[in-house]
């Protein structure tokens, strides 16, 4: 498999590595953001010869889940059973951290009406006479 091509700016990198007895290499996460959307490539070899890679994500995808697919690249790489990598840096550039999505705006609307009232303890003698009051 040979080196991605990179598109886009890039907006985060993390690198990793991993060394044992004859064996010493590097794996790099990049995610790179392009007209609001965001694409996240791998590249992997020996430590100074990237020599292998791909794009992690078929289609861009929004920021927050490049980061998403991001780390969980980082865990899958930093638990491995056999190999475990350690996490050389964790860089950002030029970027403001992914934000989730905004939470729909409150409707103008009142709040539906119970037709009976729901108690999910009992209520004492004035509580009574007062909730029974109300309604």
């Amino acid at each position: 498999m040979a080196l991605p091509t990179i598109t886009g700016m890039v907006v985060r990198k993390i690198r990793l590595h991993h060394v044992s007895a004859g064996s010493d290499k590097e794996y790099v996460i990049t995610v790179t953001e392009e007209n609001g959307k965001a694409l996240v490539f791998t590249e992997y070899g020996p430590t100074g010869r990237l020599n292998n890679g791909r794009c992690e994500t078929p289609s861009p995808v929004s920021r927050l889940s490049a980061y998403s697919k991001a780390d969980s690249l980082r865990q899958g790489k930093q638990n491995h059973r056999k190999t475990p990598y350690r996490v050389v840096s964790d860089d950002e550039f030029n970027a403001t951290p992914p934000s989730p999505p905004p939470s729909p705006a409150p409707s103008s609307a009142p709040p539906p009406q119970a037709s009976t009232p729901v108690r999910s303890r009992p209520v004492g003698n004035a509580a009574a006479t007062i909730l029974n009051w109300l309604l």
